[in-house]
Order: structure tokens, then sequence, then C-alpha cells
């Protein structure tokens, strides 16, 4: 194992490749999200089949609204967790938080 002496440069590097792989994810999540909203449950159950191995259907699967509620508040606690937020974001135009809150719901 290597061990670098964090410096401007490399935290300029890491910083760097976390941006593309972040941008990587984002790219293969709009695509995955522009599929099931075009075509529904169908594209959904493709998708958990392709990456979880796991074999859905209209009968194997059902969620309460209250689950529904539970999970949607839990993705914006994590989401919007000071330590998940990215530099600056606190100081982002109310348009942009507006925008980035937009996408969640």
């Amino acid at each position: 194992m290597r061990i670098l002496k964090l410096n401007d440069a490399v935290a300029a590097r890491f910083l760097a490749r976390r941006s593309s792989h972040n941008a990587a994810a984002e790219q293969v999540a709009s695509r995955i999200l522009a599929d099931v909203r075009r075509n529904g449950d169908a594209a959904l159950f493709r998708w958990a089949r392709r990456l979880d191995g796991l074999r859905l259907t209209r009968g194997t699967i059902w969620i309460s609204r209250a689950e529904l509620r539970a999970a949607r508040r839990m993705s914006r606690a994590i989401c919007f967790a000071p330590s998940n937020m990215p530099p600056g974001i606190s100081t982002a135009s109310p348009s942009s938080s507006a925008q980035v809150r937009g996408r969640l719901q």
C-alpha cells in the first residue's frame, strides 16, 4: 500500500476521480429512471432482476403508503444531511435548492 501525503494536488486528483464516478452513477441512474417512467412496473421488474437478481411481479411486491412516506423521509434526511452536502451547497441560491428538492419528489 502506498501512502500519499495529502496536499492540494492529491486532494484535487481525488476529488476529480470522485466527481467522475458520481457523474457516471448519475448517468446510469437517469437511464434507469427514464426507463421506469416510460415503461412502468415492467421496467422496474427488469431492473430489479438485472441488478439484484429479484424476480418481482405485481403479485409479489407491495409497498404500503406508510412505508412509502417513511422511505421518502429517509431519502430526504440522507440527501440533505450536512455530511452529504457538496461544498458550497449551503450558499446555493434558493432556486438551486428548490430544483434539488424537486427531483426528490
